[in-house]
């Protein structure tokens, strides 16, 4: 199961130089500090802020799991999984439309823009890799990945279900 957490409404409100650096930027522009980098995507209400996947580390016979065991660890495998392929696919038509207008129209203001999304599309189908563990985006490459949103940029949040009795001991298997 995958959620994302769309905004408005933000939990908790950021602090007041958070909130203060987001102020002087444009909805588009580049993030609000290098804290959360390309995790601000701009206040549109159909954006999601992050993306929350759910597992169970736990047996129950009445609760039959589609691969047919608990496995919280391979399930939060196949989440990431999903997500990286969506952004596969979300990627190849940005680049082919880029491709178009940069490299055969000519566009030397795109030229940036599309070799910066081949190195995102190396990233996610070269390499396997999600946005956010990339070691070391650039201000021009995160305004890039701020403007298209893709869902491998979004903060992850995991929620396990755990037993009763795991629970009350703080303790499981996984």
């Amino acid at each position: 199961m995958l959620l994302l957490l769309l905004h408005p409404p933000t939990p908790v409100a950021p602090p007041a130089a958070h909130a203060d650096a987001r102020a002087a930027v444009t909805p588009a522009a580049t993030p609000c500090c290098t804290s959360c980098r390309f995790f601000c995507p701009p206040l549109v209400p159909t954006a999601a802020r992050a993306a929350a996947g759910r597992a169970g580390a736990f047996d129950d016979d009445d609760i039959v799991h589609v691969e047919g065991s608990v496995d919280p660890v391979r399930d939060i495998e196949i989440i990431h999984d999903e997500l990286r392929l969506k952004d596969e696919e979300l990627i190849a038509p940005i680049l082919d439309k880029l491709e178009k207008m940069a490299v055969r129209g000519n566009d030397k203001k795109l030229k940036p823009e599309y070799d910066i999304m081949c190195k995102i599309k190396s990233w996610v189908v070269d390499e396997k890799k999600h946005i956010r563990f990339h070691p070391d985006w650039n201000d021009k490459e995160i305004e890039v990945l701020n403007k298209h949103l893709l869902l491998t940029s979004k903060p992850m949040v995991y929620l396990v279900n755990l037993s009763e009795k795991d629970y009350i001991r703080k303790k499981n298997k996984w």
